[in-house]
């Protein structure tokens, strides 16, 4: 609830991670010029956050006067975030620390088998043994797996995250790709959308669309066209 404790706790810790992964190794003092926050405010928040693996000390600053300063900075593996996309002929999953860096990636043939009567069982269960590979090359387990973005070629609506279309190849898999299957599936957070719609997100926070407040994402069969202005 807006205004209670644990929002402003909330509040605080958000803005020192973003002050944290900005600005990259900072003191406390610098995190509370940086953030306007008081100095016990940050010093009890930085507590927090180092409990919770989130961020963590790096040791003392070089600063030439005075009681030297110790650095913090963010713990970028204290989780990982996984991408799946799914498509027509092939299923292609990234695992990523918090900072976006990718450490893994593979590609796995798309087997889609209409005819056995637990087709979308048999889905998941191929998701799921994908990610268990991908994991145990890695040496990571499930519990530091924060989120699971997957990447759909079809329509997902986004009250029900229900799948409305999906291409002719995965037609009658919808269900096995609904946001309550998958989130049944993966023990972490899921979240679901159109693989074209996340592709233009990706330009536009990291790619040729960054920085331009207006652009046009089509995708074609030779590749991606992007018009920015």
């Amino acid at each position: 609830m807006a205004g209670t404790p644990q929002f402003i706790r909330n509040l605080n810790e958000n803005l020192i991670m973003d002050a944290l992964i900005t600005q990259g190794t900072m003191s406390r003092a610098d995190i509370s010029r940086q953030t306007g926050l008081s100095k016990p405010t940050v010093s009890l928040a930085v507590e927090h956050l180092i409990n919770r693996n989130l961020v963590r000390e790096m040791g003392p600053a070089d600063n030439a006067q005075g009681r030297k300063a110790t650095l913090i900075r963010f713990n970028e593996t204290a989780y990982y975030v996984c991408g799946i996309d799914i498509g027509a002929t092939r299923i292609r999953i990234a695992l990523s620390d918090l900072n976006g860096e990718i450490i893994a990636y593979q590609t796995y043939p798309m087997v889609v088998q209409k005819v056995y009567e637990r087709a979308e069982a048999t889905m998941l269960d191929l998701l799921r043994s994908h990610m268990n590979e991908l994991l145990d090359e890695n040496h990571l387990n499930w519990d530091q797996i924060q989120c699971i973005g997957f990447g759909i070629p079809g329509v997902v609506l986004p009250d029900s995250g229900r799948i409305h279309r999906i291409v002719d190849p995965l037609a009658g898999l919808e269900e096995a790709f609904s946001l309550e299957s998958l989130s049944g599936a993966f023990p972490c957070e899921v979240i679901l959308e159109n693989d074209v719609n996340l592709a233009a997100l990706g330009e536009y926070r990291s790619g040729a669309a960054a920085g331009y407040p207006l652009f046009v994402f089509s995708p074609s069969v030779q590749g991606r066209e992007l018009a920015s202005w």
